[in-house]
């Protein structure tokens, strides 16, 4: 019969034994971050001052790779073109990128700076200037990227703007079509041209050339070899419409094949803005939201779970509930795990400050190789919190009596009885903070518990059947107090 312990026992029993409580400590970061670099207006010297004096210990940059869009006029789309750029990690150098963050981190050796980029794989145009309905789609359509250390693994990544981006194709051919008119021109100049006159009393011959008709072919067909050069093709033309979710998936596997880490960057938030641009008129740049861009994708690390804007992925039985089920059913190859997602560029922001929402890792030691190795094996979880206050998930695993050691976030645990489940929270100035806390077992809610921190909760989940599921933990707080666990994973078989 499934029961609650809410007592101490809980923490006599398991306190001293817990993975995190013990071997493994916390370390409070964030997650895409951006620096003077791209889009920040601060510089990475003064991020880093920011990060400390808020008490912060990792730091996750996600400076943008390239800001730069175009639209090209048909049908000479490279020559005709109106080009709008912004700093970037691309414009100022990757290599250069990379080496101001290890010389930060050198200066500061309490804080742990993990480079990547923000990229946008994919953007395509919709309308046109001359109907004054031209509109950028999908241009905030973001992918996260870390881990990949090697300069090149940037510079080859497939997105529209580098120049991996473009290939030589059987299409590369086709492009060649206005030699046809360049020999078709000088064959026409050079062409005698006769024409009789018809005179009163004579008729006489007249000597010329095609060159009228020759010159315009010549003229026409270097525009468009001009245009066209270098003759190659792009993955996916931005003037053909949606490209679904190819783009993306391209650029993940790529990332995951260089052993990269991926994330999806806020899946529900929604960008529209309009622009002036003289002759072309308004330009609307518009994205979506795309929740489905978690199932119809795989290879990715994770997502942002928590983020200040409306976020319903991680509700009981919803999108992130769904892909974890996918898992423990074979279907997907890995899990993928939430991520506390702060996308800050300075103070600026109106009510959005660095520690507003974090990332807050398991660690064995505090490296920039543990941070990582955390964020790859999901132990971790995301939270919104205000200055002052902060609900803290100090235990979360799970244990039976025949386990030698208990499971903690992002690990399974392989039993043949009954689990228990086990968590501590409190409030980071260990005040009474009231909380609702839900306890989620496979997308469907175990079990809830409402109070005052400090609190400790044992489960015993006698119900379990056999098969592969999960547990995960949601808590809120007033607001903006919110906590999101990542899963353990079970696999139950019988005695």
């Amino acid at each position: 019969m499934m029961r609650y312990v809410c007592l101490w026992l809980g923490l006599l029993f398991f306190g001293t034994s817990s993975a995190l409580a013990g071997e493994a400590f916390f370390l409070p970061g964030v997650m895409h971050v951006h620096s003077t670099f791209s889009s920040g207006e601060d510089s990475l010297e003064e991020v880093v001052g920011k990060a400390r004096a808020q008490g912060l210990r990792v730091i996750v940059l996600t400076d943008n790779y390239i800001l730069r869009w175009e639209y090209g006029a048909f049908p000479l789309r490279r020559l005709v073109r109106k080009v709008v750029t912004m700093p970037s990690v691309e414009r100022a150098g990757i290599e250069k990128f990379l080496q101001t963050v290890r010389e930060v981190q050198q200066k500061n050796p309490d804080l742990i700076l993990i480079p990547g980029v923000e990229t946008i794989p994919f953007y395509y145009w919709q309308g046109s200037p001359w109907g004054g309905d031209l509109t950028l789609i999908d241009g905030q359509k973001n992918l996260l990227l870390v881990g990949m250390e090697r300069a090149e693994d940037y510079v080859e990544m497939p997105i529209i703007g580098n120049p991996s981006f473009y290939h030589y194709t059987r299409q590369s051919l086709g492009q060649l079509w206005p030699l046809l008119f360049l020999g078709m021109g000088f064959w026409l100049i050079r062409k005698p041209r006769i024409r009789e006159i018809q005179l009163r009393h004579f008729r006489i011959r007249a000597k010329g050339s095609y060159g009228v008709y020759g010159w315009p072919l010549i003229i026409l067909a270097v525009l468009f070899l001009v245009d066209r050069f270098p003759f190659t093709t792009p993955s996916f033309s931005p003037y053909q419409g949606s490209a679904g979710f190819s783009p993306y998936q391209q650029l993940l596997d790529y990332v995951q094949a260089r052993h990269g880490l991926s994330f999806w960057s806020m899946p529900e938030t929604q960008d529209f803005h309009q622009y002036a641009f003289g002759r072309l008129g308004t330009v609307t740049v518009k994205t979506d939201p795309h929740p489905e861009a978690l199932a119809n994708t795989s290879g990715y690390t994770g997502f942002g779970a928590i983020y200040q804007e409306n976020s319903t992925l991680t509700k009981p039985g919803g999108e992130w509930d769904q892909l974890l089920l996918a898992y423990c059913r074979g279907e997907r190859e890995q899990p993928q795990w939430g991520i506390g997602e702060i996308t800050f560029h300075g103070n600026s922001q109106a009510g959005k400050e660095l520690y507003h929402v974090q990332t807050i890792f398991a660690v064995q030691e505090a490296t920039p190789t543990a941070v990582l190795a955390a964020l790859r094996a999901g132990h971790m979880y995301a939270l919104q919190r205000e200055q002052a206050e902060a609900l803290v998930l100090r235990d979360f695993t799970l244990v039976t009596p025949t386990a030698a050691e208990p499971a903690r976030m992002g690990e399974t645990l392989r039993l043949h009885d009954s689990p228990l489940v086990h968590l501590r929270l409190e409030s980071e100035s260990q005040s009474a903070l009231q909380f609702s806390l839900t306890l989620i077992r496979s997308g469907e809610v175990l079990a809830t518990l409402s109070g005052l921190t400090p609190q400790d909760f044992t489960y015993s989940d006698d119900s379990l059947r056999e098969g592969r599921g999960y547990y995960r933990v949601e808590v809120r707080g007033p607001t903006p107090h919110w906590l999101v666990s990542n899963p353990i994973f079970v696999e139950k078989t019988a005695p």
